[in-house]
Parts: C-alpha cells; structure tokens; sequence
C-alpha cells in the first residue's frame, strides 16, 4: 500500500468516476483541500481508498488481494458505493460491522425568504457571528473538536470553508460549520453545546450559513445521520433526495 502525496490525488479521479456518495468528501481529497489518499500502486493504481474526516471511502478494483488491506485498515465510518465492495468489506470486517440509514437532502428547493426568518427566531441575548480563526478556536474550546471536521485545525477551516457560530456572552454555545469543502460546496455540520439545545439555536446558526452559501454560490449540502438532523433540514427548507446505508466498525 501506497500513501500519496497530496499533488498525486488527481491519479485516482477514475477510481471514483460516478460516485455520489459523500461525493463532496470525494472533491474535496482530490483537490487537496483535506484528506488522504492509499493505493495499490502508486504509478497505475487501480484500488483506492480516499481518508476524509472519519470516513473511508472506497473506488476500484474490489477483487484485488490488495483491497483486502485497504478494507481491514480503514476508519470507523465506512462508506461503499456499490455491491462489490460492500461485499467484500462485509467479509473482511465480519462481525465488527454496524449500519445505519443515513438521508440525503437537496438544497436546490431552499427558500432564502424563509431561511432569513428562520435566522431571525434567535432568542434574546443570543448573537450570531460568522467564525473565524479566533472564533472557531473558541467553538473547538466551548463545544468540542468535532467543529473542525475534516479540517486538522481552525487556521484551515477558516481559511478554506464558511461557518458561523452563536454567542451567549463569550461562549460559543451552537456552532454551523463545513465539515468538509471543495470548490464547489460544503457538508454542513451542527454542533450545540449540552446545555444550551431545544432553544432554536440550530434552525438559526444553520440558516445563517445556508444563507451565506446562496451568496458565495456554494452548495449547503445537507446529509443526515439521524432523525433530530432531518427534520432540522426539512424544517430549513430541504427535501430528501435518497437514503443508503452508512457502515461503521463497532469496535
């Protein structure tokens, strides 16, 4: 197995031809914004596994002796776009294997009218702000690392991607962040402090970043890994598109 180096990425492109699955962590590893990249062979490669975040996400050959190793040595959330895969990670990965239903949302339907009421139900002395290296260090701080995404520190997720965050004093209480960006859109990610949910922070943070995305021309993906998630997007204005199941190694 073969780690390339981040101006190699594109040789893999093929691999991942026509795959929609986490397409925009796919875009952005193969423009070098985050993630990485194994192969077979460096030279020709014919399998791959692309590292985005906490994803592993799989294109290729599924056959070779080699995918083997790039199945047993992946990450704890695992996406397979097609049978083969799928098949074969069953296989190598047994009983470790969970799933789940994850729901994906399109953005085209959104409303910016509706979006900007939704931003304006933040309760009183709650602000938003949109983040940036400062305030996206005190979001990791106040609500957890999760903000970063696949981003290794705030510098990068502000220098590469949008967000915003709600203040309640000095705290950063609610966070909407990209969890990955390529040069076309973000995957939105939401993060609200414990002690501060059930108060519409989330509607309002994440409109706020949608709104920002309309403005700038990015899409504001929206995928959903669970139930509070997809209603809060059909609440912003989003309507389900496909659902597929998500892996992940139990332990």
């Amino acid at each position: 197995m073969v780690s390339l180096e981040s101006n190699e990425f594109g040789i893999v492109a093929p691999l991942f031809e026509g795959h929609r699955l986490k397409r925009i962590d796919i875009d952005a590893t193969l423009e070098g914004v985050t993630g990485s990249v194994i192969v077979d062979n460096a030279q020709s490669p014919d399998a791959a596994r692309i590292q985005s975040g906490g994803y592993s996400l799989f294109g290729g050959d599924s056959r070779l002796s080699e995918s083997e190793e790039l199945l047993r040595k992946c990450s704890r959330s695992i996406v397979v776009e097609d049978k083969r895969w799928e098949e074969r990670m069953i296989q190598v990965q047994g009983d470790r294997i969970g799933k789940f239903v994850r729901h994906e949302f399109r953005s085209d339907p959104l409303d910016p009218d509706h979006l900007q009421e939704m931003r304006s139900r933040l309760p009183k002395d709650y602000i938003i702000q949109e983040l940036d290296t400062d305030l996206t260090g005190r979001a990791v701080n106040d609500i957890g690392e999760i903000c970063l995404g696949a981003f290794g520190t705030p510098q990068d997720q502000a220098r590469s991607a949008p967000g915003f965050c709600v203040l309640k004093g000095d705290l950063v209480v609610s966070a909407a962040t990209s969890a990955v960006a390529c040069s076309y859109g973000i995957d939105i990610q939401i993060t609200t402090h414990p002690g501060y949910r059930r108060l519409g922070l989330a509607t309002s943070v994440s409109a706020a970043l949608i709104l920002r995305c309309m403005e700038i021309s990015m899409e504001p993906h929206w995928s959903a890994a669970n139930d509070w998630s997809a209603e809060l997007a059909r609440k912003l204005g989003y309507v389900e598109d496909f659902s597929f199941v998500q892996y992940y190694l139990k332990f």
